[in-house]
């Protein structure tokens, strides 16, 4: 059930982004995809080890951290720097999180 919820979340974040004319392949998404995957691992490592919250409560604050920080990164660029709002940026912030998750549960770090 929760891929399907997910499945359903990017293609809404997908459609939102040829809607407001922004690009899925700008030169900065490989950037916006590991630097959300390294955010979400990070996170995860020290909530669990750090913290020592368990598996399941460390995912999700890895998961919370690099969201924030994806959209807060948005809101920057948005505010800050006056550019507008990039939707594509978010959906490979997504991607580099589910990555992560994915190698994460594939104990490729243990």
């Amino acid at each position: 059930m929760l891929k399907q919820w997910i499945l359903i979340f990017l293609l809404l974040i997908l459609a939102g982004s040829s809607t407001f004319g922004d690009t899925l392949l700008g030169r900065d998404k490989i950037a916006h995809f590991s630097t959300s995957m390294y955010m979400f691992c990070w996170n995860r490592g020290f909530g669990e080890d750090i913290l020592e919250m368990n598996s399941s409560d460390s995912r999700c604050f890895g998961v919370g951290i690099a969201l924030a920080l994806g959209f807060g990164k948005e809101g920057s660029d948005l505010w800050v720097r006056k550019t507008e709002w990039s939707w594509g940026d978010i959906v490979w912030d997504v991607m580099g999180i589910g990555c992560g998750l994915v190698v994460i549960n594939n104990n490729y770090f243990k």
